[in-house]
């Protein structure tokens, strides 16, 4: 079994490569529709985050949940610290910037 925090893992699920885009969800067959994406590409960076920042160290699905949890404030201000993120985040960004907190809103 891998560990959540090893590379190969973390690369397969930001490449979308995992076992949970093979469900029958209403959801998934949306694809590319951004609000069926833009949780998934979240929790994506925050992954990615929790995977770099110190060595993989935190890199936890509990981890990633607490992280979510933040205000947007909290979580854009460090993800968007670390370069290799920006692509991920600049429609969150866009949004967030722009006004529209309410849309970004991916609790239940």
């Amino acid at each position: 079994m891998l560990e959540p925090y090893e590379g190969k893992l973390s690369r397969t699920v930001l490449r979308g490569e995992g076992g949970s885009n093979a469900l029958d969800l209403p959801d998934i067959q949306k694809q590319g529709d951004f609000f069926v994406e833009s949780p998934i590409i979240l929790l994506a960076a925050i992954i990615w985050y929790l995977r770099i920042y110190k060595d993989g160290k935190y890199c936890t699905f509990p981890h990633a949940i607490e992280f979510l949890n933040k205000p947007y404030a909290d979580i854009f201000t460090i993800l968007t610290s670390y370069p290799s993120l920006e692509n991920y985040l600049s429609p969150f960004m866009d949004a967030w910037q722009g006004g529209a907190q309410d849309q970004l809103q991916v609790r239940p």
